[in-house]
Formats: structure tokens, sequence, C-alpha cells
């Protein structure tokens, strides 16, 4: 499917895992995380997203939210009040809205590269 994502079968259900390395830069953070998140938009599903593990920001941040550039922007830990919210709660939801999820990380895509186009946000964290 890609590179660095593969969505793998657990006895429960399926999970996004990340198969490459740990960002060392806020913008591979960024672009680790827009890829990530592309890849959800392009392969929507009713499967954990992986959140920090799979996410090049959390990755980097370690949670740290007052650092990172999704909550520096939005003012929020966690993410929350992003589309990367309403993705998780529609993932679990019966029955599960393929379009609505993929609408939904296509938003977080944008977001994202919102965020990239503001480097005063990000740039020396």
């Amino acid at each position: 499917m890609s590179d660095l994502f593969e969505i793998v079968s657990e006895g429960s259900g399926s999970r996004l895992v990340y198969r490459g390395k740990s960002p060392k830069s806020a913008r591979g953070a960024l672009n680790l995380s827009i890829r990530k998140w592309q890849f959800i938009a392009d392969h929507p599903g009713p499967y954990s997203d992986g959140g920090g593990t799979t996410c090049g920001l959390c990755m980097l941040y370690r949670f740290d939210c007052d650092k990172c550039p999704v909550g520096v922007y939005t003012g929020s830990e966690f993410c929350c009040g992003t589309p990367y919210y309403m993705h998780r709660v529609t993932c679990i939801q019966t029955p599960f809205d393929q379009e609505k999820a993929a609408r939904l990380a296509r938003e977080f895509v944008d977001l994202l590269v919102e965020i990239k186009h503001h480097p005063e946000v990000w740039r020396g964290k």
C-alpha cells in the first residue's frame, strides 16, 4: 500500500502501522503527518489510525501539545477540535461512513498543510 504505512489486521480489528524512522525536525514531522493522513484519506476504513505511534508530530513532541505545531496553531491539546477527533469518532461508529471518514482525513491534511505554510508556528520548535 505504501512504503511507510500499512493497515494490519489483528484479532479484534485492524490498525495502521508506521514502518519508518522517527522525524528529527518539525518540518519532517509535519511532512510525515501529512503523508499519514493522505494515506488514510486514500484508504478509508474502520481501522485504528495508530494514534501517536504513527503521527510524526506526536513522535517528535512526545505528546507535548504546547510545543506541537497543531497545538500551537489551534490552541488545543491532543488535536481536539480538529478533523482528527471527528475522524476517530467516525471510525468507531456503526455503520461505518466511508465517505465521511475520507472527507475528515482530507480536512486534516488540509489543516496540516495550512500549518506548514505558517513557519512561524513550527520553525525553531
